[in-house]
């Protein structure tokens, strides 16, 4: 459920950021662009996110 919703606000954050982007630099808004590279930063947050959890190792009790 956690990956959806960074999908969900990376699609969203990142239409933002290329609409902004676009009027700022009085360029043009592609919008299949910007869904691609919101995917990319959503992917990569994704594993960033689960790289960098230590990882869950059982202790033993002797």
């Amino acid at each position: 459920m956690r990956h959806v919703v960074v999908l969900f606000w990376a699609l969203i954050l990142g239409q933002i950021v290329a609409y902004l982007g676009a009027a700022l630099n009085h360029g043009l808004y592609n919008f299949p662009q910007a869904v691609m590279g919101s995917i990319l930063i959503a992917i990569v947050t994704i594993l960033v996110g689960e790289v960098s959890q230590p990882s869950k190792k059982e202790v033993k009790n002797s």
